[in-house]
């Protein structure tokens, strides 16, 4: 009960969760994109990191940021950048679920598939200590290492280093 009030009382979903809710907290997002983003060289390469999109409610006319995740990708480096930036985060879901014999990779990579999800609505690649430990947990479903151990291994290994620092 305490995290759907969380949840609907944060500003982000003072609108709900409707179509309309998204359209008009997001609408003029994407629209700006789509009419600033017109040439194809735009759409394979994108602008560079320090690239400018067209803003309808910035006095200025452009902003260095969009507020999509998927869209800043695409801003930052195009399709020659979402596309494999998308590969590597699925493949990582993929091995840390499905290939993984501990609960502790499948717990990173079940993170690294709500923050591909939440790309769709926010969540910017950004340089913070969240999106490295995003990458971290990508490295980990990827090292076949890490995947091997089992639960009773894993167990054990944190349980030792704990006795070892008391």
């Amino acid at each position: 009960f305490s995290f759907g009030y969380l949840l609907q009382s944060t500003y982000a979903f003072e609108r709900g969760f409707s179509k309309d809710a998204f359209e008009e907290s997001r609408g003029a997002v994407f629209r700006d994109f789509h009419e600033d983003f017109t040439s194809a060289s735009d759409w394979i390469f994108g602008r560079g990191i320090m690239g400018r999109v067209y803003r309808s409610f910035y006095s200025g006319g452009s902003l260095d940021i969009v507020e999509q995740g998927f869209l800043t990708v695409i801003l930052r480096g195009g399709l020659l950048y979402l596309i494999p930036f998308v590969l590597i985060f699925f493949r990582a879901i993929y091995l840390g679920f499905f290939k993984s014999n501990n609960d502790m990779i499948k717990a990173l990579s079940i993170l690294v598939f709500l923050h591909i999800l939440l790309m769709f609505y926010f969540n910017l690649p950004d340089y913070s200590t969240y999106y490295v430990f995003i990458w971290i947990a990508i490295g980990a479903c990827y090292n076949p290492n890490l995947r091997a151990i089992s639960n009773a291994d894993f167990y054990k290994a944190i349980n030792s280093v704990d006795r070892k620092c008391n």
